[in-house]
């Protein structure tokens, strides 16, 4: 998980759950079933879902501020190009 708890990376949201945690997330029927919109400079499908936990902290820009939500982001053919803790629009 490119997201994952680097400590490093504070330019980025990080995940405080395993992958395992991801995994069942993106499988969650929630999750699945959660509105889709189209990513304006793509032709990629984004999906923001609040997991009702917290699920990671987001960059230092937003002052590690804790998270419940997760964006996902796929192609026109469902394939999974990138999950990260918090909105889409951040």
């Amino acid at each position: 998980i490119k997201h994952g708890n680097n400590p490093n990376r504070t330019n980025k949201s990080q995940f405080e759950i395993s992958k395992e945690e991801v995994i069942k997330i993106l499988q969650d029927t929630k999750t699945v079933k959660a509105p889709v919109g189209i990513c304006p400079n793509s032709k990629n499908f984004i999906r923001e879902v609040d997991v009702g936990k917290t699920v990671g902290k987001l960059s230092q820009k937003a002052e590690f501020s804790s998270t419940n939500k997760i964006t996902i982001i796929t192609n026109d053919k469902g394939d999974l190009l990138n999950v990260y803790p918090g909105p889409f629009k951040y």
